[in-house]
Parts: structure tokens; sequence; C-alpha cells
């Protein structure tokens, strides 16, 4: 089942308007709250970049970015200031 309730956070100053999302994707050893610019957590290439670190096997949900950056606060702001042109995808928990 994937949860299609998402808010879009721009990453300012870059030549591609990249549109980040949040989501939360359960492995089977534990939950991981990302930052990523694929429309969804069902993307061929974010499942690939998935499997190359490990993760073959996962539940993913898009969840609302507004109500990740509420609760994470400045780790939030930390973690998409960091981000450059060519970042796809970022672990925040």
């Amino acid at each position: 089942m994937e949860c299609r309730a998402f808010s879009a956070y721009r990453i300012a100053g870059t030549k591609e308007d990249k549109t980040m999302k949040a989501a939360i994707i359960i492995t089977g050893t534990r939950p991981m709250l990302i930052l990523t610019s694929y429309e969804s957590v069902t993307h061929a290439s974010l499942v690939m970049k998935l499997a190359a670190k490990g993760i073959k096997e996962f539940i993913g949900f898009d969840i609302p970015l507004q109500k990740v950056k509420k609760r994470y606060g400045t780790r939030f702001s930390v973690v998409m200031g960091e981000l450059h042109e060519t970042v796809d995808l970022r672990v925040l928990d």
C-alpha cells in the first residue's frame, strides 16, 4: 500500500528544480525516515539505490513533509541545508 498524502520541499539554488518528499521505509532491521526527490518509494531508481545499500526488501510509505519538518525542526533544516544538486536520497532518521 502506498500513501500519496505528501507535500513537497524545493531545493533552492539548484539548476534542476528538485522537489523533495518524505517517506518512511520499514526494513527487516529497522524503520528509516528518508527525504527523496523520487516521485514514489516504488520508483525503480530509488529501489535500485536502496538495494545497493543492502535494502532489498522494504515497505514504504510517503508521509507529509510538513509534519516531518515540524517534528524534526532544526535537524530537518540541517539535512535540507546539506543537499546538493545531485542528491536524490537523504536519511533523516
